[in-house]
């Protein structure tokens, strides 16, 4: 089972302050075992991994509650840590999920704001999908060239 990768602090001192970026010091929550990580500020930061790496309990479960707590006076339960610097310039935490906010499961706020026609338009410019004359399309769930036949774009196969 691949696991999130701990990210060495050996380059930079502890004392040292760098504004610049959200760093947490081993995190053990649930498949967390010693993870350390440096997070770049003003930049969108994807974490990807397999089922069980960790993700939801690095970001939902312990960085994201933590801040809340730090900067917006919460009292959210949050997993284990030994410490975190970076945050004091932050001003507020939002989360915005990709929870549904209408009444299909396909309306995100990514796509109300039109992040997800702009991802399309990246991927469809790569030198693949140029050569095999792939347009935006082919990356959107809502159209018959991109959607999964079988589940017609709800990412799961509903019983009648």
């Amino acid at each position: 089972m691949e696991k999130l990768r701990e990210i060495s602090f050996d380059s930079f001192k502890d004392k040292e302050k760098n504004d610049s970026y959200i760093v947490i010091k081993q995190a053990y929550h649930h498949n967390l075992k010693n993870v350390s990580l440096k997070i770049p500020k003003n930049k969108m930061i994807v974490f990807t991994g397999v089922s069980r790496s960790g993700k939801s309990s690095l970001i939902s479960e312990t960085l994201k509650p933590l801040l809340e707590n730090k900067i917006n006076n919460c009292d959210n339960l949050v997993g284990q840590y030994s410490d975190i610097s970076g945050y004091e310039s932050i001003d507020k935490v939002i989360d915005v999920s990709q929870d549904p906010i209408g009444r299909t499961p396909r309306s995100n706020p990514a796509t109300y704001v039109g992040l997800f026609d702009k991802i399309r338009r990246v991927f469809a410019k790569t030198d693949y999908e140029v050569s095999h004359n792939m347009d935006a399309d082919f990356f959107s769930f809502n159209s018959t060239k991109g959607r999964c036949p079988y589940c017609e774009g709800q990412g799961q196969i509903k019983d009648l």
